[in-house]
């Protein structure tokens, strides 16, 4: 009879018998085997190898399988126990990047390392840089940069099925399962540290802790480096961020990114790595626990990827949360298509037109008052509480007439001349520039209005180009726009 779940396996009572008991294990004579069977016995001492119970009963469990494999770990390494001896120890002939052992005398002999993973032409991602808050690593062969959440990775090619279909509290619980799983896997790296497991050892939880929610994950070699790199950033706050609380801050963060039906999307899964880099900020003259917390609770969630953060969503074992008013959160990327955005008329006009991969943009038109590059772009909704919109946009200002401004503005849905925007802000040549507008209203949709640059017909002069590339909404209540 089965002791599993599906989630995990189940939780005795009493968790703790008070006692170990010892047996002895065969396995393969060989050092890859070797280190498969222990990675496998240290999946006990993980939290997640256990049922979920609201009481989070599956870390007293991992702590009693703890002892167990701390100490016979510790037997095993001081020669106490079946020993495998090493009789000697090569480069390979053919290969010298290669490193061999024999544990025959030398009649046979086995590769344990391979130094050529170090560089070079061997598709190794031994360098790692973050671009846009996404960890990338450089691929030698193909001489280009992976990011995490390219085409190919399982952690954004996989499923993605929402796990609370029809459920009106499933944007929270996914938010609190996902923000408590962020949270005890941290405590967990933190703890592990502490105990004296070096960087290998880092790098096998973090492993670990990826592969249960990502099918099919792969460790990048980069990985190495981001851990090394976190170490020697936080080496001293390792013990003390062990039991650092901010689970409910977290959860709070997390949730405007997930649908009702606790999915998350691509595009919101990259706003909400942003929002926890954001969060996290940059290194502060004293490294404290605050920062290395949310240092290690960032690469995770860059790790996850939208997949291991809808699978982490019932992983957390919460079946009930109170996350107060629901927030939601809408990211529209132009550079991926339009969005179901269409342009909108003034004075009979269409303006602007959509540029596939770039953005919508304002493009010159021509009336009696004179010759204008602007536009107009718009999408509707069910009425929903708007309070804020970031607007990030392109932007070469042109001439601009007496009595006017370079500007974007907002309108409810539909547009209509003669309208009072909603707000406008004066705009400044340059690329990649964002604007916040804050507010609390109800809106039928949105229309935004980019207006560049103007002349008068008999005078031509530069009339200005400009893109809006993405816009970002925050609201209460449900999302008109999932």
């Amino acid at each position: 009879m089965s002791n599993h779940d599906g989630k995990g396996y189940l939780v005795p009572d009493p968790i703790d018998p008070g006692e170990l008991v010892c047996f002895r294990v065969y396995v393969p004579a060989h050092t890859w085997y070797l280190g498969a069977f222990w990675q496998a016995y240290e999946f006990f001492t993980a939290w997640l190898a256990w049922a979920r119970d609201p009481l989070h009963r599956g870390k007293q469990a991992a702590a009693v399988w703890r002892r167990a494999f701390d100490l016979a770990r510790a037997e095993y390494l001081t020669g106490r126990g079946c020993e495998l001896n090493v009789t000697g120890i090569r480069q390979n002939p053919l290969n010298p990047c290669e490193l061999q052992a024999s544990f025959d005398g030398g009649a046979a002999w086995v590769t344990v390392a391979d130094l050529s993973k170090c560089g070079g032409c061997n598709g190794a991602n031994s360098v790692m840089r973050v671009v846009g808050n996404q960890i990338q690593f450089y691929d030698d062969c193909a001489e280009e940069w992976i990011s995490n959440g390219q085409a190919g990775d399982p952690a954004a090619d996989g499923d993605l099925t929402a796990k609370y279909p029809g459920d009106e509290n499933g944007q929270c619980l996914a938010a609190a399962n996902v923000g408590q799983v962020l949270q005890d896997n941290t405590h967990e790296f933190f703890k592990a540290y502490a105990s004296g497991t070096g960087v290998g050892g880092l790098l096998a939880k973090i492993v670990s802790f990826i592969a249960l929610l990502v099918p099919g994950f792969q460790e990048f070699g980069g990985i190495i480096a981001t851990i090394t790199l976190l170490a020697d950033q936080l080496i001293s706050f390792y013990e003390d961020a062990s039991e650092a609380d901010y689970l409910d801050e977290l959860i709070t963060l997390i949730m405007p990114y997930f649908d009702s039906d606790g999915g998350i999307t691509f595009v919101n899964w990259t706003a909400l790595v942003a929002a926890i880099n954001a969060r996290k900020g940059d290194p502060p003259v004293t490294l404290d626990v605050e920062y290395a917390y949310w240092s290690v609770v960032a690469l995770q969630a860059t790790l996850l990827g939208p997949v291991g953060m809808v699978n982490a969503s019932i992983a957390g074992g919460i079946t009930e949360y109170d996350c107060g008013d629901a927030e939601w959160i809408q990211v529209f990327d132009f550079g991926e298509s339009n969005q179901a955005f269409s342009r909108a008329q003034s004075l009979g006009v269409y303006l602007g037109v959509y540029e596939p991969e770039v953005g919508w943009q304002a493009t010159p038109i021509v009336n009696a008052g004179g010759r204008f590059t602007v536009g107009l772009f718009q999408r509707g909704a069910t009425p929903a509480t708007v309070t804020s919109v970031t607007v990030e946009y392109d932007a070469v200002i042109g001439t601009i007439l007496a009595g006017t401004h370079a500007a974007i503005r907002l309108w409810d849905f539909p547009f209509h001349d003669g309208d009072t925007a909603i707000d406008d802000f004066t705009i400044i040549t340059g690329d990649d520039q964002l604007h916040v507008f804050n507010m609390t209203e109800t809106l039928s949709g949105i229309c935004v209005e980019l207006y560049v640059g103007a002349d008068i017909l008999a005078n031509p002069a530069p009339g200005g180009s400009g893109t809006i590339k993405r816009l970002t909404l925050r609201g209460t209540g449900l999302n008109p726009y999932a």
